[in-house]
């Protein structure tokens, strides 16, 4: 191969970039008059002229490429597209048959026989074809995707149906992939009793215990979630400590806070002290992690007997810029919403 013709097929190609066709041509005509067996040349000519809308002639240069060099992949693919062009899907199905029998293995010209195959109903063999797709790569949506519309057309309900499903898990599992994984510490903490571990169990569980769990030291539950957060889609797995609610271990827990990047604290509607016990659990967690996002739940809001109101919590929630929410672990009510709320403020 001499150095003029490669210069002037590079000079072509460029000029196609910068959309002057006529000159590429003419660049393309130089390298193809050096070298008379130049594939690359001709095959390059078909596809500028297929830019022009010059059919029959980009199929005569295709041609030529694949009579130069038989296992020329790209020149027959050059020379289906622009058959189909012409609605002449049995050369064009020729031409897919003299790829697979270099590349067998090709999966997207197995979807494009099929494709054609389909055009002119010979379904059957269309389904031969999207089939040994889908062997090649379990996971082309486009092969499922295409066998789906012949099923249809078939009327095999249930088959397309099964197609897909698997399009739908094969979507899932690629959103999984994309998706950003962050891992993130956070604290329960309050006064013994308030339903810590209870709101655990059903925020992680969805159940509920009436029996009091008295925690010792930290219990540690994992819960993994997925939400969006600046149009991204975010796996966010929440390490959650449950830390014991006794007073005067102040050391102790503060092992237990670090690395915490948030917090909820609890506290009981039905006993007043719990929540005037709010702030000493806050300026615990602040003293050893610096000023986290706090959450505070006021539990137990299925019981009668109120020992404070909304107006009393809030102004303590206001000197820790913090947000608050009342809860019951054992209704369930606001639970998931608590835990949604520190995702997102995690988030920020």
């Amino acid at each position: 191969m001499g150095e003029d013709e490669i210069a002037f097929l590079t000079k072509g190609r460029f000029l196609v970039q910068a959309k002057k066709h006529e000159d590429a041509l003419k660049c393309f005509d130089k390298a193809i008059k050096l070298n008379p067996k130049y594939a690359e040349a001709y095959n390059e000519k078909g596809n500028t002229l297929l830019l022009l809308g010059k059919v029959d002639q980009a199929i005569k240069c295709f041609t030529k490429a694949t009579e130069i060099n038989e296992k020329y992949i790209t020149a027959w693919k050059g020379k289906e597209a622009a058959l189909l062009m012409q609605n002449k899907q049995a050369e064009a199905i020729r031409c897919c048959d003299a790829i697979l029998e270099i590349d067998p293995e090709n999966g997207e010209v197995w979807v494009t026989k099929g494709f054609v195959l389909s055009d002119i109903h010979r379904f059957d063999e269309a389904l031969k074809c999207f089939d040994k797709a889908i062997e090649i790569n379990p996971d082309s949506i486009d092969a499922l995707s295409k066998k789906g519309g012949v099923l249809l057309a078939l009327g095999r309900f249930d088959d397309e149906k099964k197609c897909r499903q698997r399009i739908e898990k094969i979507k899932k599992e690629v959103r999984m992939k994309k998706m950003k994984r962050i891992m993130k510490k956070i604290c329960l903490v309050g006064d013994p009793a308030v339903g810590k571990t209870s709101l655990i169990r059903r925020y992680v569980y969805d159940t509920f215990d009436d029996k009091y769990l008295y925690t010792i030291g930290a219990k540690i539950t994992k819960k993994v979630m997925n939400i969006k957060y600046l149009m991204h889609d975010v796996n966010l797995t929440l390490m959650i400590w449950d830390i014991e609610g006794q007073k005067g271990i102040g050391k102790a827990h503060s092992v237990y806070y670090r690395g915490a990047e948030a917090a909820i604290v609890v506290c009981d509607v039905t006993m007043k002290e719990t929540l005037e016990n709010i702030p000493s659990w806050g300026d615990a967690v602040f003293k050893v992690t610096g000023e986290i996002p706090l959450v505070f739940l006021a539990n137990k809001i299925d019981l009668p007997n109120r020992a404070f109101d909304e107006e009393e919590i809030k102004n303590i929630a206001s000197e820790f810029n913090a947000q608050y929410l009342f809860t019951s672990a054992k209704t369930g009510e606001n639970v998931e919403n608590a835990f949604i709320t520190v995702s997102k403020l995690l988030m920020e």
